[in-house]
């Protein structure tokens, strides 16, 4: 196949180190991206396929020291006036369809969606024969307006959540399930430096300020990029756990300094609705040697056992996993290894990529 990975910069990137960084820059190889685009551009590659990766960018004929600055400019704007936002759009849209008529493709593939306007999709349709998108969400089940038309210009639709897929399929949807997996690139370049006993990285919400609200008794630290706004006020007593904030690459950092990882995995924007998902942490962890205990869902115990990744169901549960693990490192190095093996041998973004071309076979 030869493959187009297209992403887009949207307005949660506004904080994501990797679109301001001019190694990144459609060059998924060099850009070693754990988790992103260029991870599955460079799966693509490992499957041997054709891989061109198209990244959506204003002001590309500017130096990226100054590129980055007006990325941020163009996007802060954009937050307080959406018009601004729909004439980049059009504009980064003209560059995109004169890229596509000087070259040729046969596949798309993309994880974008909010963005794409009709007449955007009508000239990919025109332009692809084959049109793939993964989401790290469900349609039907978020809260996204429009999804029924916009998936149907899409000829394979992949899903992180078997309940989404069998809605979808009911809806008349080509869809299937396809967990997340770590980046090929084992994400080596971060220093295993271990500052932090336990941690947590991610939004906050209630059922997860909960949580962290359990956990003051350890040396407890955490990274969120909306605590400072949505949740300090309610909960002054974290202040001295908190971090700062932590996106794209330097997430990764950040996971690669703790001993043991917090990892809820049930999301906001499932608005109540029981979820059986996997998320990246669950494979982050791994490529960053630290060791995670993980909210228990059968989707995650249906790749790993319970010798490779901690598991627990409830607060009182996570507190004594917590004592017991902080006495063991030995055992949560073996735990880690093991996952680790497991991991390279069938669940790199590869091993998903080549799923995705035997289903197209």
């Amino acid at each position: 196949m030869k493959c187009l990975v297209f992403g887009n910069l949207q307005q949660n990137d506004l904080f994501g180190d990797f679109y301001l960084n001019s190694s990144n820059c459609n060059d998924f190889i060099k850009s070693q991206e754990f988790n992103g685009l260029g991870t599955f551009s460079y799966g693509l590659h490992l499957s041997n396929q054709d891989v061109t990766e198209y990244r959506s960018i204003p002001f590309k004929n500017y130096h990226w020291d100054i590129r980055k600055h007006l990325c941020k400019f163009q996007l802060e704007l954009e937050s307080v006036n959406p018009k601004i936002s729909l004439n980049r759009i059009s504009k980064l849209n003209q560059d995109f369809y004169q890229f596509i008529e000087n070259n040729s493709f046969d596949t798309f593939f993309t994880r974008e969606i909010f963005s794409f306007t009709k007449e955007y999709l009508e000239f990919i349709k025109k332009s692809f024969s084959i049109r793939i998108l993964w989401l790290s969400f469900s349609p039907g089940l978020a809260p996204f307006e429009g999804w029924q038309d916009k998936l149907s210009y899409f000829t394979h639709i992949f899903l992180v959540d078997q309940k989404g897929v069998d809605f979808l399929k009911k809806k008349g949807y080509n869809a299937y399930y396809l967990p997340f997996a770590m980046s090929d690139f084992k994400c080596a370049k971060y220093a295993q430096n271990k500052k932090y006993s336990v941690g947590f990285i991610g939004t906050i919400y209630p059922d997860r300020m909960k949580l962290l609200n359990a956990l003051t008794q350890f040396d407890f630290h955490f990274w969120s990029g909306n605590f400072e706004e949505d949740s300090q006020v309610m909960y002054p007593d974290l202040l001295s756990n908190f971090e700062g904030k932590a996106w794209g690459n330097n997430m990764l950092v950040r996971t690669a300094e703790i001993e043991i990882l917090i990892n809820p995995i049930h999301r906001g924007y499932m608005l109540g609705q029981e979820d059986n998902v996997s998320n990246f942490r669950n494979f982050e962890c791994i490529g960053t040697n630290t060791f995670q205990i993980s909210e228990d869902k059968q989707a995650i115990r249906d790749i790993f056992d319970e010798d490779e990744i901690a598991f627990y169901k409830d607060i009182i549960d996570l507190n004594d996993k917590l004592k017991f693990y902080l006495k063991h490192k030995d055992l949560r190095q073996k735990m880690l290894n093991k996952a680790f093996n497991k991991v390279s041998k069938d669940h790199m973004y590869s091993h998903r990529m080549k799923k995705i071309i035997n289903i197209l076979k």
